[in-house]
């Protein structure tokens, strides 16, 4: 799996686990033409829970007005022995970017203040669910999608070899 131009992706530093997950991203961000996003992706972020219900393995942030992307992963992916599930992780964060523009439709919704508050919270709440779990089914499609086996094997194989 080759990298895209230095200049374009920031790296996790390299060797390992660590390396691999940069690899992913930027094999599969091309794949997705997300081509004019700039990741920064920090490892071995001890916890991630953006909300009571859930504790994430990986988190994307795209902000607002800008291509830069910001990609956090937990350390248990990092020590996560099955590689299939650290590519479906990698790939539904990848998915939130190219559908982060519906979640802008919901928030210009909100400005609108079309809805009450509490319409509005509970529409936003059933909507974030519904895209989590398109974005979920999505990237599991994209994960057994034939065309990429190769180059897909290499990084199951080279995930069992290498050191959280």
């Amino acid at each position: 799996m080759a990298l895209p131009e230095p200049e374009k992706r920031r790296l996790v530093p390299s060797g390992g686990r660590h390396e691999l997950i940069a690899r992913l991203v930027a094999t599969w961000s091309e794949r997705l033409r997300l081509r004019a996003f700039t990741f920064h992706i920090q490892t071995n972020v001890l916890h991630l829970q953006h909300d009571e219900s859930r504790i994430d393995l990986a988190h994307t942030r795209v902000y607002p007005g800008s291509q830069a992307v910001s990609l956090e992963v937990a350390r248990a992916l990092i020590e996560e022995p099955d590689p299939q599930e650290v590519r479906v992780t990698v790939l539904h964060e990848l998915v939130h970017c190219r559908l982060n523009g519906m979640k802008r439709s919901g928030e210009h919704l909100e400005a609108s203040r079309a809805l009450s508050n509490r319409e509005f919270d509970i529409w936003w709440e059933g909507f974030e669910e519904q895209l989590e779990l398109a974005t979920d089914e999505l990237a599991r499609a994209l994960a057994a999608a034939p065309g990429w086996r190769q180059e897909d094997e290499a990084f199951c194989t080279a995930w069992k070899e290498a050191k959280p």
